[in-house]
């Protein structure tokens, strides 16, 4: 797992923890803030803030497939 600080342009970045390996300093990437749905098919689920492994996570750094 990765602690990543996220620049949306909002006032201030985004704590967010990802679990992909190729994660690095200065790339541009696709986030679902805290709010947004995600839809795989049938199924649904609601971005919130949680806690992954004690770190507060504001958001999902999403892959190509999400």
């Amino acid at each position: 797992m990765k602690i990543t600080t996220v620049d949306i342009g909002a006032e201030s970045p985004l704590t967010i923890v990802c679990g992909a390996p190729n994660v690095d300093v200065g790339q541009k990437v696709v986030v679902a803030t805290v709010g947004t749905t995600l839809y795989a098919g049938d199924d649904s689920f609601k971005i919130k803030k949680s806690k992954i492994r004690g770190q507060l996570s504001e958001g999902m750094i999403c892959a190509e497939d999400e």
